[in-house]
């Protein structure tokens, strides 16, 4: 056999492959990702609108006389938060800062441990 020549091997049988077991609903730590929740977009004016987390999201399709390079905007409670070629990829924008939020939300540290008790 050469050196380039490698010799193979038969895949490994069905109970010999290493597969991640099923996590017990029981557990579940805090620290494991809750499911995205169900979003409703509804249409208003010219874009659509829907409210995640308690916020209040956006996404207008401009003219085609804007002068805005993307077709689409997006804005959270009226800040623009980015643009975007389709409505789709502008919709997953306002998902996608919403999960950013609910991440520092949670990670942020409590007001309590900040302060000094003795002074």
């Amino acid at each position: 056999m050469s050196g380039t020549q490698q010799p193979t091997t038969a895949p490994a049988a069905n109970d010999e492959v290493d597969r991640p077991q099923p996590a017990d609903a029981g557990a579940a730590s805090d620290n494991t990702t809750r499911p995205r929740p169900t979003i409703a977009w509804t249409r208003s004016g010219a874009g659509f609108s829907a409210t995640i987390d308690g916020r209040t999201y956006r996404v207008t399709k401009y003219p085609a006389d804007a002068p805005i390079q993307s077709p689409y905007g997006a804005y959270a409670e009226g800040r623009f938060i980015g643009g975007g070629l389709t409505l789709d990829n502008v919709k997953s924008r306002c998902n996608a800062h919403a999960a950013r939020l609910r991440f520092r939300a949670r990670s942020a540290p409590s007001p309590e441990a900040d302060s000094d008790p003795t002074a």
